[in-house]
């Protein structure tokens, strides 16, 4: 007899989140679902501005720039995060489509949900960013840091001796230095390995790590991995981690959701994806694939990337047509289809959906 399937930590459902620019309306993320899986690793991939990083941005209340979050739902384990949304949110229809329109409580709401779900950045979910200093307190040492995060949340003994210990867990041989040290006189890797140390202090059932070795050395990105795989292992924390690097990914994870235009065009299976012994099934994924074997292999990479996120005016069609190497094969019709009309997700495999016109079942 089975168990019942654990109950996701996460759940994001048809998420749009469009910004008002002087260009038009941009649509970072459209119509986005994904669930994350309680106790377990997600990855998500994609180039820069394929709203990767935006999705749980939106729904942590950490959008910059009005309006922000314009639709959907997201729940984090039985809160419902958007809720009072569509009071100050209606669409128009038009030419070009729905168009927002925000009513004069739609910021306040903003503001007021942000201090509302700041209790929940601590206890429930933490977030390791790209750019660790960005983080740190420039004026503070790393010491008051680890201090006033283990008072403030309760996770522990605020003593220096727990406070060394802690810093000896991540790598640290000389923690007295590190203690001592401000963020401004640590290396890239260092200030990493200090946020993940203050992260697990919190103690959080979630955590979201966005493109967390990026801006590291090699020998810096391993450390950083192999700290976040022994996190995961060694406790029943949820973990998802934002990437443009496929081999990054395979490392941490067992699932995989990839973006483009902001949409999701395929998930899957870490094997399946990234394996030796299977190819995906969407184009874009085949070339993120082909790219990272070549890169690997110091080889030219090929191809014209553009920028995936556009303003409101484009096609209504598959955001990846115009560059996408399966269309021209196609016949005529399909081509159409794919410049007309954006493609729905269906299932391929276990476990495996895409959405693509030009792929067949």
């Amino acid at each position: 007899m089975t168990g019942a399937r654990p109950v996701p930590i996460l759940t994001i459902d048809a998420l749009r989140c469009w910004f008002q620019t002087p260009g038009g309306m941009v649509r970072a993320v459209e119509g986005v679902s994904l669930t994350v899986p309680d106790g377990q690793a997600l990855g998500v991939v994609g180039e820069s501005g394929s709203g990767k990083s935006q999705t749980f941005f939106s729904v942590l209340g950490l959008t910059h720039g009005w309006p922000g979050v314009v639709g959907g739902r997201a729940n984090l384990r039985g809160r419902e995060l958007l809720d009072g949304l569509d009071s100050h949110v209606t669409w128009s229809t038009g030419g070009d489509g729905q168009t927002p329109v925000f009513g004069r409580g739609h910021s306040r709401w903003a503001a007021e949900r942000r201090l509302a779900l700041a209790p929940a950045l601590g206890s429930d979910v933490a977030m390791l960013f790209q750019d660790p200093r960005r983080s740190l307190v420039p004026y503070w040492t790393v010491g008051r840091h680890l201090t006033e995060v283990v008072r403030r949340h309760g996770a522990g003994a605020d003593t220096p001796a727990s406070v060394r210990a802690l810093l000896s867990e991540y790598g640290f041989r000389q923690p007295e230095r590190i203690l001592a040290a401000f963020p401004g006189q640590l290396s890239g890797g260092e200030a990493q390995r200090v946020m993940l140390a203050m992260t697990v202090a919190l103690r959080p059932k979630l955590l979201v790590a966005d493109e967390p070795t990026t801006a590291l050395d090699a020998l810096n990105q391993a450390a950083v991995l192999e700290t976040l795989v022994r996190m995961h292992e060694a406790s029943p924390m949820s973990m998802v981690l934002i990437s443009h690097d496929l081999a990054v990914i395979r490392r941490v994870v067992g699932h995989v959701v990839v973006f483009f235009g902001g949409r999701v065009v395929e998930r899957a299976p870490v094997e399946v994806l990234l394996g030796d012994g299977e190819v995906p099934r969407h184009p874009y994924s085949a070339a993120l694939r082909e790219g990272q074997r070549r890169r690997a292999a110091a080889l030219p990479i090929h191809g014209s990337p553009t920028v995936s996120v556009v303003s409101a005016d484009r096609e209504a069609g598959c955001p990846y047509h115009v560059r996408c190497e399966l269309r021209p094969r196609l016949a005529a019709p399909s081509q159409a289809r794919c410049r007309g009309e954006a493609p729905t997700e269906r299932r391929v495999g276990p476990q495996h959906s895409i959405a693509c016109w030009g792929v067949p079942d």
